[in-house]
């Protein structure tokens, strides 16, 4: 059995207010996205996301809706009556992501970036330390190449030492 779909979201341009469409739960902005998504309308970009909107004052019951990380959904005015006698003829409709979008970042850069960011925190740990752990550190793998090849390693150094004299 197929999942109901809302006409609402099927909407395009969706009418929305200020910065962009306020639905009724987190589901439906997801929801909002992916039909978006699949007809191009949104680009599948890290940015977009749900958020909560408001809250009512009297009950705090969460508003939530659909916005980009970048502020760049195309919202702009639409012409009186498109979206029928419940909505007041000043409302705006939201057309998704400009064509092209400047800020538009697929999922695998996103992923990349932060792959690249963790490979940098052990040389962040180390810039920390004080030089005498830098200096352990650094001879460690000295120390055990003489532990595993023993004098030969001890003869090949002494040799080095009296070549640099």
């Amino acid at each position: 059995m197929e999942p109901e779909k809302s006409d609402a979201i099927l909407l395009h341009p969706y009418p929305v207010t200020a910065s962009g469409p306020d639905l009724g739960s987190r589901h439906k902005c997801m929801e909002l996205i992916r039909v978006y998504q699949e007809q191009g309308l949104i680009n599948k970009c890290v940015h977009a996301y749900t958020a909560v909107v408001e809250t009512d004052p009297h009950d705090r019951t969460p508003y939530f809706g659909v916005r980009c990380a970048r502020h760049s959904f195309d919202i702009r005015p639409v012409p009186v009556g498109n979206f029928g006698p419940k909505i007041a003829s000043t409302a705006s409709g939201f057309y998704g992501c400009p064509h092209p979008c400047h800020y538009r970042r697929g999922p695998w850069p996103d992923r990349l970036l932060k792959l690249g960011n963790h490979l940098l925190r052990p040389f962040q740990w180390f810039e920390r330390q004080p030089w005498q752990v830098k200096v352990a550190v650094l001879l460690m793998p000295l120390l055990l190449l003489v532990v595993y090849r023993g004098p030969e390693t001890i003869r090949a150094l002494t040799d080095l030492v009296k070549a640099v004299r």
